[in-house]
């Protein structure tokens, strides 16, 4: 997973720069915690000026900001194309899964949003959900879809895609890279478990 940094440089040693301090809070947050991380933890990981995280950043918190923004705009760019592609839902919901469970397992800190959100001032949290809860109204949308053609039984959307998202982000508890199961494997697992559980009845 790449870090993506919302803001705009002009020129790449800009944005390299602000990837760079990312880098090495989002680690630090991820060993140490949002709270017990300083700005000086940071500059010393990432070898520059305290001041310099100050040039490209307002404060602690926005480098949480980006962190957890910039994994959860990953997911969006690669679901989002899914909505008005051609496949049947079963087959948009099947690729969903897949994808959502090959990107959640190759995260460097795949829980960081829900583990260190709390910290995020009022505004930027707001934000921040307005991502998350974009992508769940993706899993959301195709299930809704699937009932109308006859393909999913009559079933509360949004409550079952929580249901599917609480699921594949299980994995993150017992999934070991290079075990006998791969991320494809995984996936192809569950969508045949959660599609034998929303499936219409003469499908």
């Amino acid at each position: 997973m790449q870090i993506k940094v919302i803001g705009q440089g002009k020129n790449p040693r800009w944005q390299q720069q602000r990837k760079k301090i990312l880098h090495a809070a989002g680690r630090l947050f991820w060993q140490k915690g949002y709270r017990a991380t300083t700005l000086d933890d940071i500059a010393r990981t990432g070898r520059i000026n305290k001041a310099t995280i100050y040039y490209y950043f307002k404060n602690k918190a926005f480098l949480l900001f980006e962190i957890v923004c910039g994994i959860m705009q990953e997911a969006l760019e690669n679901a989002r194309p899914l909505l008005n592609s051609a496949l049947r839902p079963r087959e948009k919901l099947r690729v969903l899964i897949l994808q959502h469970t090959k990107w959640i397992l190759s995260l460097k800190w795949p829980a960081m949003g829900q583990m260190e959100r709390r910290n995020l001032p009022p505004r930027l949290l707001k934000e921040y959900l307005v991502l998350r809860d974009e992508y769940e109204a993706i899993f959301k949308n195709i299930i809704e879809e699937g009932i109308r053609q006859n393909e999913f039984r009559r079933l509360d959307p949004k409550l079952y895609s929580r249901f599917i998202l609480g699921l594949l982000n299980s994995f993150l508890n017992w999934f070991k890279p290079g075990g006998s199961l791969s991320p494809e494997e995984i996936a192809r697992q569950a969508y045949d478990f959660i599609h034998q559980s929303i499936r219409a009845p003469e499908q």
